[in-house]
Protein backbone atom coordinates (compact mmCIF):
# COMPACT_ATOMS: atom_id res chain seq x y z
CA UNK A 1 0.00 0.00 0.00
CA UNK A 2 2.99 2.46 0.76
CA UNK A 3 4.63 1.57 -2.57
CA UNK A 4 1.16 2.47 -3.91
CA UNK A 5 0.74 6.24 -2.08
CA UNK A 6 4.63 6.73 -3.19
CA UNK A 7 3.91 6.05 -7.09
CA UNK A 8 0.96 8.04 -7.15
CA UNK A 9 2.56 10.67 -5.10
CA UNK A 10 5.16 11.13 -7.83
CA UNK A 11 2.89 10.88 -10.68
CA UNK A 12 0.69 13.68 -9.14
CA UNK A 13 4.43 15.87 -8.83
CA UNK A 14 4.59 14.81 -12.63
CA UNK A 15 1.71 15.81 -13.77
CA UNK A 16 1.38 18.95 -11.92
CA UNK A 17 4.75 20.38 -13.84
CA UNK A 18 2.43 19.45 -17.14
CA UNK A 19 -0.26 21.56 -15.65
CA UNK A 20 -3.07 18.96 -14.34
CA UNK A 21 -4.87 20.40 -11.16
CA UNK A 22 -3.14 19.67 -8.15
CA UNK A 23 -6.53 18.77 -6.23
CA UNK A 24 -7.21 16.27 -9.08
CA UNK A 25 -4.36 14.27 -7.64
CA UNK A 26 -5.79 14.84 -4.16
CA UNK A 27 -8.68 13.80 -4.45
CA UNK A 28 -7.29 10.73 -5.49
CA UNK A 29 -4.89 9.86 -3.43
CA UNK A 30 -7.36 10.08 -0.20
CA UNK A 31 -9.54 8.13 -2.64
CA UNK A 32 -10.43 4.69 -1.06
CA UNK A 33 -11.25 3.33 -4.85
CA UNK A 34 -8.29 1.75 -6.27
CA UNK A 35 -6.52 3.15 -9.25
CA UNK A 36 -7.76 1.88 -12.63
CA UNK A 37 -11.43 1.85 -11.22
CA UNK A 38 -13.73 4.78 -12.64
CA UNK A 39 -14.28 7.28 -9.81
CA UNK A 40 -17.15 9.71 -9.26
CA UNK A 41 -15.95 13.57 -10.01
CA UNK A 42 -18.27 16.37 -9.78
CA UNK A 43 -20.15 17.14 -12.98
CA UNK A 44 -19.04 20.98 -12.24
CA UNK A 45 -15.26 20.33 -12.91
CA UNK A 46 -13.63 21.91 -14.88
CA UNK A 47 -11.85 19.14 -16.53
CA UNK A 48 -15.43 17.76 -17.23
CA UNK A 49 -16.40 20.59 -18.34
CA UNK A 50 -13.77 20.48 -21.12
CA UNK A 51 -14.15 16.87 -21.84
CA UNK A 52 -17.99 17.82 -22.55
CA UNK A 53 -17.43 20.40 -24.63
CA UNK A 54 -15.29 18.01 -26.68
CA UNK A 55 -17.23 15.91 -27.20
CA UNK A 56 -20.20 18.55 -28.44
CA UNK A 57 -17.87 19.30 -30.48
CA UNK A 58 -17.34 16.29 -32.16
CA UNK A 59 -20.92 16.15 -32.12
CA UNK A 60 -21.59 19.35 -33.90
CA UNK A 61 -18.98 18.20 -36.91
CA UNK A 62 -21.40 14.89 -37.33
CA UNK A 63 -24.62 16.01 -37.02
CA UNK A 64 -26.48 17.72 -40.48
CA UNK A 65 -28.57 20.04 -38.09
CA UNK A 66 -27.96 23.69 -39.27
CA UNK A 67 -27.93 24.90 -35.65
CA UNK A 68 -25.18 24.17 -33.05
CA UNK A 69 -25.51 21.93 -30.06
CA UNK A 70 -24.01 22.88 -27.08
CA UNK A 71 -24.44 21.12 -23.24
CA UNK A 72 -27.13 21.82 -21.00
CA UNK A 73 -26.45 19.22 -18.34
CA UNK A 74 -24.21 17.04 -17.13
CA UNK A 75 -25.82 14.29 -15.38
CA UNK A 76 -23.05 12.08 -13.97
CA UNK A 77 -19.05 12.28 -14.51
CA UNK A 78 -16.78 9.45 -13.94
CA UNK A 79 -13.16 9.67 -14.70
CA UNK A 80 -10.35 6.60 -14.95
CA UNK A 81 -6.76 6.50 -15.13
CA UNK A 82 -5.64 4.72 -17.92
CA UNK A 83 -2.33 6.37 -19.61
CA UNK A 84 -4.36 9.53 -19.33
CA UNK A 85 -7.86 10.24 -18.40
CA UNK A 86 -11.38 8.95 -19.61
CA UNK A 87 -13.94 10.74 -18.53
CA UNK A 88 -17.26 8.93 -19.15
CA UNK A 89 -20.37 11.41 -19.04
CA UNK A 90 -24.22 11.28 -19.06
CA UNK A 91 -25.13 14.66 -20.24
CA UNK A 92 -28.06 16.40 -21.96
CA UNK A 93 -27.17 18.66 -25.43
CA UNK A 94 -29.35 20.69 -26.67
CA UNK A 95 -29.76 22.70 -29.95
CA UNK A 96 -29.13 26.84 -30.23
CA UNK A 97 -29.96 29.96 -32.13
CA UNK A 98 -26.13 29.91 -33.57
CA UNK A 99 -25.98 28.72 -36.84
CA UNK A 100 -23.16 26.22 -38.49
CA UNK A 101 -22.08 28.76 -40.95
CA UNK A 102 -21.37 31.55 -38.56
CA UNK A 103 -18.77 30.42 -36.72
CA UNK A 104 -19.08 31.35 -32.72
CA UNK A 105 -18.05 30.17 -29.21
CA UNK A 106 -20.68 27.99 -28.08
CA UNK A 107 -20.52 30.45 -24.57
CA UNK A 108 -21.98 33.01 -26.65
CA UNK A 109 -24.98 30.94 -27.98
CA UNK A 110 -28.77 30.53 -26.41
CA UNK A 111 -31.06 27.57 -26.42
CA UNK A 112 -34.61 29.00 -28.20
CA UNK A 113 -37.05 30.46 -26.58
CA UNK A 114 -39.57 29.10 -28.95
CA UNK A 115 -40.14 25.24 -28.22
CA UNK A 116 -40.91 24.91 -31.99
CA UNK A 117 -36.62 24.84 -32.08
CA UNK A 118 -36.39 23.27 -29.77
CA UNK A 119 -34.12 20.12 -29.36
CA UNK A 120 -32.48 17.76 -27.12
CA UNK A 121 -30.03 14.64 -27.01
CA UNK A 122 -29.33 12.36 -24.31
CA UNK A 123 -25.80 11.21 -24.58
CA UNK A 124 -23.55 9.22 -23.11
CA UNK A 125 -20.10 9.54 -24.12
CA UNK A 126 -16.36 8.87 -23.22
CA UNK A 127 -13.17 11.29 -23.56
CA UNK A 128 -9.51 10.23 -23.65
CA UNK A 129 -7.63 13.00 -22.42
CA UNK A 130 -3.44 12.79 -22.46
CA UNK A 131 -2.70 16.22 -20.67
CA UNK A 132 0.94 15.46 -20.93
CA UNK A 133 0.66 15.19 -24.68
CA UNK A 134 -1.92 17.94 -24.90
CA UNK A 135 -4.40 15.35 -26.76
CA UNK A 136 -7.91 14.27 -26.55
CA UNK A 137 -10.08 11.91 -28.42
CA UNK A 138 -13.92 10.92 -28.00
CA UNK A 139 -13.70 7.13 -27.90
CA UNK A 140 -17.77 7.13 -27.56
CA UNK A 141 -20.63 9.10 -28.21
CA UNK A 142 -23.96 7.62 -27.94
CA UNK A 143 -27.31 10.30 -28.03
CA UNK A 144 -31.05 9.61 -28.03
CA UNK A 145 -32.97 12.36 -29.35
CA UNK A 146 -35.89 13.48 -26.63
CA UNK A 147 -38.40 15.02 -28.67
CA UNK A 148 -41.66 16.35 -26.27
CA UNK A 149 -44.26 13.07 -26.87
CA UNK A 150 -42.69 11.21 -28.74
CA UNK A 151 -40.39 7.50 -28.16
CA UNK A 152 -36.64 8.17 -27.99
CA UNK A 153 -34.38 7.54 -31.27
CA UNK A 154 -32.02 5.73 -30.60
CA UNK A 155 -28.96 7.98 -32.38
CA UNK A 156 -25.20 6.23 -32.42
CA UNK A 157 -22.87 8.92 -33.37
CA UNK A 158 -19.24 7.10 -32.70
CA UNK A 159 -17.71 4.47 -31.66
CA UNK A 160 -14.20 3.34 -31.19
CA UNK A 161 -13.94 -0.39 -29.68
CA UNK A 162 -9.98 -0.38 -28.96
CA UNK A 163 -10.13 -0.38 -25.06
CA UNK A 164 -11.13 -4.19 -25.06
CA UNK A 165 -13.21 -4.53 -21.74
CA UNK A 166 -13.49 -0.85 -20.97
CA UNK A 167 -14.91 -0.59 -24.35
CA UNK A 168 -17.89 -3.71 -23.59
CA UNK A 169 -18.43 -2.26 -20.71
CA UNK A 170 -19.21 1.15 -22.35
CA UNK A 171 -21.54 -0.63 -24.64
CA UNK A 172 -23.43 -2.65 -22.03
CA UNK A 173 -23.79 0.76 -20.07
CA UNK A 174 -25.47 2.32 -23.21
CA UNK A 175 -27.89 -0.66 -23.43
CA UNK A 176 -28.97 -0.10 -19.68
CA UNK A 177 -29.06 3.84 -20.42
CA UNK A 178 -31.46 3.19 -23.39
CA UNK A 179 -34.03 1.33 -21.49
CA UNK A 180 -34.33 4.10 -19.38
Amino acid sequence: MLRSCQVLACCCLILGTLGVRIDTCQQLQDSSIKPGFPKPVKTNDPDVLKAARFSVEMFNNCSNDIFLFKESRIKRALVQIVNGLKYMLDMDIGRTTCKKNHPQNLENCNFPKNRMFEQTFSCYTEVWVVPWLHKSEVLALHCQQLPPGLAMVPWLVHDRDYLGQGAELAVEHFERFAEK
